[in-house]
């Protein structure tokens, strides 16, 4: 009689996290993903690996995902439009990297996200309306890229954002006016140094929770300084140089606080 031993080894699965994060790995060129070397495809679980933090999330029976933070590693790729599979992200940190093209849009499909960081890469296009389909959008910072087109209107539905910062990039056109109002809890905006027109709106004054600096500055803004900035809470300073604004400075409310250097390089 021959007996045959035969050696079971249990099948190990890759949560569907993990799978997604992979793709993020396959994303960036190998010769810049000494970043990912523990992200092996053989795990149960993508928990322990470099970058990514996990929770337990009442009624999963696997940790999920909540973070990724891999800002500064030389990173050079695209964004994978999966990772908008990753429904308990809630911090993704990518900045200060090389990643091109497109923010994908599927990226908002991770309707846990409170904070975006992707600044300091070769981002480009625009953003997308569907941004604000993030109900948690908290901090929202895109600056030094390359994106280009409109400030999108729809950002007035992310009620909780608490800092937009898009300075350093492409964006064109006007400011726009409808979503300053619904912004109840914004505390920095900074739109500085792109290709922004027309005239500043009169309902950036209704940002009653702004602090620090508010800043418009090297843009093309053109028209009066309205007396709505006026407004705004004592504490914050103004930087709005550098545009084609004219006329006189209003010296009511606020603007009694701003230092000389304010509106520089405006014509008179």
């Amino acid at each position: 009689f021959f007996i045959f031993l035969f050696c079971f080894h249990p099948v190990v699965s890759l949560t569907s996290d993990g799978l997604a994060l992979l793709t993020l790995k396959s994303a960036v060129d190998g010769d810049t993903a000494t970043a990912f070397s523990d992200w092996n495809e053989d795990d149960n679980t993508p928990c322990h690996w470099s970058g990514i933090s996990c929770a337990n999330i009442s009624g999963e029976s696997d940790s999920r995902v909540v973070g990724i933070a891999l800002a500064g590693k030389g990173l050079r790729g695209y964004l994978p439009s999966e990772l908008g599979k990753l429904i308990y992200l809630r911090r993704l940190s990518l900045h200060t990297n090389l990643f091109h093209g497109s923010i994908p849009v599927q990226l908002f499909n991770a309707t846990s996200l409170h904070s975006i960081f992707l600044h300091g890469n070769n981002l480009s296009g625009n953003i997308s309306p569907s941004i604000c389909n993030l109900p948690r959008l908290q901090n929202l910072d895109l600056s030094e890229n390359s994106l280009a087109g409109v400030i999108p209107e729809s950002l007035g539905n992310c009620s909780q954002l608490q800092r937009l910062i898009l300075a350093r990039n492409n964006f064109s056109g006007d400011i726009p006016v409808t979503p300053w109002p619904k912004l109840k809890n914004l505390v920095q905006l900074d739109l500085s140094a792109n290709g922004l027109e027309g005239s500043i709106p009169d309902q950036i004054g209704y940002l009653n929770s702004l602090t620090g600096t508010l800043n418009l500055s090297y843009n093309h803004l053109s028209g009066k300084v309205p007396k709505s900035l006026g407004k705004l809470p004592v504490t914050v300073s103004f930087d709005l140089r550098n545009n084609d604004l004219s006329g006189e400075i209003p010296q009511t409310g606020s603007f009694s606080n701003q230092g000389p250097t304010a509106f520089l390089n405006n014509p008179k």
